[in-house]
């Protein structure tokens, strides 16, 4: 008789996984902050304040600086406020503030080397071979999807999230297979599950996950689980209910602390695009995640992936019947390979959030994160069947070399977009972000080019417009710049800095009754911009308008007492 397996991972295994992590990404902690740390961190108040601990809690728009981008989760606020507190009393002249990138990137780095330890005793909870876990932990902890939320501090969310789901999970395991102290491993699952709740809204899929897990479960042979007495059906429907209360607790909660009818931002962005629209573009994204997970090259940090307008188009049809295709295969093999139909459940649980709510951003290298469990699973599933256990070490390692280059791309603003542009040639959002990355380095006819080929893809792009006008005007090249606000107009009737700055445009001509109106108009959309009544104040004084300069020039002062010195006195 073969003798019985541990169920606990081995020291050696740990420090296997720990130094393949390190070894691949330590690296990663010379690189930059990027775009959404901007309004996530660097200028986001609330984190700046641990009085504010308990509003994070209690007031979603602490997530950032601006109100708009309003998220309901605290706990990665708390996390970032830590680590600007913690970096703030250690940090040097050159990082003073709290905002050095390698104290953030390091707590990244080391959640994902919990999670990939959590991959690990979840394997040895589901009794593989020990040289099966410790490549199935490696194989997810290398991936190179990863890399993103290695390198982007913003895509903590989707670490965090799963520290919390898979320790909620492991505590499930736990609890059904022990005999000693039963209650205790499943009240320390139903607290990861909260804590995950209250990380990032994909933690609701978790009791489904358990129900996957469950069915895996009670497939497989009791031989197949020495020493483990399997707990009664009553008993893990019991488990299962108390997960589902708390999940009930988490819908009330949310809804009463951000006013929201769901848990998801569908009420608000439900515009993005309609039903039909989103589900034949995630049919499409789901092809494209697994597409990842099986050939992880090409990555980008806005992939060259675009909206579908029917379900009934070509490519969502051929989408659907490929994810039809690939489901019916992985039910047809439940008996014969019952971890590869665990996997791909929990591939695809795990992304069914994503699929549902319309996001502007329509797929991304961090959302399929806790997914890749699910890959690792399939992984070790068709693997594990290989003599020659070198194969799997070699594709672990062929993983881990493509994670390290993928650091790369992410060493500063400047390599990222460049790199999105050379995979996504079509994507005006990555010629944008190249031409900003270009202006705040001082090239600006670099970023002039590239705001010039992102206008080319979207003429309508208003954000790119406002910036390729703000360095034609700065040229002299004046009858160009007034286009550029026009069309930045044109495609976001409302935006307050393309009419801002067409008005400045104006006024820099001694075309003060336009740039008034236009002054005017931002101020119906943002009455509290300071800047916008300097503006104001400055056109009606320069138009002999007296009073109503005086009057506009106070108001900007009772705004931001500041401004009092920065306009010239007549």
């Amino acid at each position: 008789m073969l003798p019985a397996l541990s169920r606990h991972p081995g020291v050696s295994s740990i420090i296997t996984v720990v130094i393949a992590v390190l070894a691949v990404h330590l690296t990663a902690l010379g690189n930059d902050f990027h775009y959404d740390d901007g309004h996530s961190i660097l200028r986001n108040p609330h984190i700046r304040d641990l009085d504010n601990l308990a509003s994070y809690f209690s007031d979603p728009s602490m997530y950032s600086e601006n109100p708009s981008y309003a998220m309901y989760r605290p706990i990665v606020v708390v996390s970032n406020a830590l680590n600007y507190h913690i970096y703030n009393s250690l940090s040097q002249e050159k990082y003073a503030g709290g905002y050095d990138p390698s104290g953030y990137l390091a707590l990244n780095l080391t959640i994902h080397i919990v999670n990939s330890l959590l991959v690990l005793a979840i394997l040895s909870q589901l009794i593989l071979p020990q040289s099966i876990r410790v490549i199935g932990s490696i194989a997810f902890a290398l991936h190179p999807l990863q890399t993103e939320v290695v390198n982007y501090v913003s895509a903590r969310s989707e670490s965090l999230v799963a520290l919390f789901y898979l320790s909620a999970m492991y505590g499930y395991l736990r609890w059904r297979s022990s005999t000693s102290a039963p209650a205790a491993w499943l009240g320390f699952s139903v607290l990861m599950f909260a804590c995950a709740l209250l990380t990032k809204e994909v933690a609701v899929t978790l009791p489904i996950s358990l129900i996957a897990l469950e069915f895996h479960i009670r497939r497989k042979r009791s031989a197949d689980w020495p020493g483990k007495p399997i707990k009664h059906t009553r008993t893990t429907t019991k488990g299962l209910v108390i997960l589902f209360v708390t999940l009930l607790i988490y819908f009330v909660a949310y809804q009463q602390i951000t006013g929201s009818e769901s848990i998801s931002p569908i009420k608000v962005e439900s515009s993005v695009r309609s039903w039909n629209s989103q589900l034949a573009t995630q049919a499409k994204a789901l092809v494209y995640y697994i597409t990842g997970a099986v050939f992880p090259v090409r990555m980008s940090v806005h992939p060259q992936f675009f909206e579908s307008p029917s379900i009934f188009a070509s490519v969502p049809v051929v989408s659907g019947l490929m994810m039809a295709s690939f489901c019916l295969v992985a039910w047809r093999l439940r008996f014969s390979a019952p971890t590869l139909t665990l996997g791909s459940a929990w591939f695809l649980i795990a992304l069914v959030p994503t699929a549902i709510i319309p996001l502007h951003i329509l797929v991304n290298d961090h959302r399929p994160y806790l997914s890749l469990f699910g890959f690792a699973l399939a992984f070790l599933s068709l693997m594990s069947r290989f003599i020659h256990r070198q194969v799997l070490w070699a594709l672990c390692f062929v993983l881990g070399l493509l994670a390290h280059q993928r650091d790369y791309d992410w060493r500063n603003e400047l390599t990222l977009w460049q790199a999105a542009v050379e995979d996504g040639p079509m994507v005006p959002e990555a010629h944008f972000n190249l031409g900003h990355a270009h202006h705040m380095t001082g090239d600006l006819s670099a970023a002039m080019v590239a705001y010039e080929r992102a206008v080319g893809l979207s003429p309508q792009y208003a954000r790119a417009q406002i910036n390729l006008g703000a360095l034609y005007r700065e040229q002299g090249r004046i009858a160009e710049a007034k286009r550029a606000f026009q069309h930045a107009l044109a495609g976001e009737p409302t935006s307050v800095e393309a009419l801002n700055n067409l008005g400045f445009t104006h006024a820099s001509q001694g075309e003060h009754p336009v740039a008034i109106g236009l002054y005017e108009r931002a101020l119906e959309l943002a009455p509290d911009r300071a800047e916008l009544w300097v503006n104001l104040g400055l056109s009606l004084r320069d138009a002999g308008q007296r009073d109503g300069a005086i009057a506009a020039l106070k108001r900007a002062v009772q705004l931001d007492p500041q401004l009092k010195d920065r306009f010239p006195a007549r």
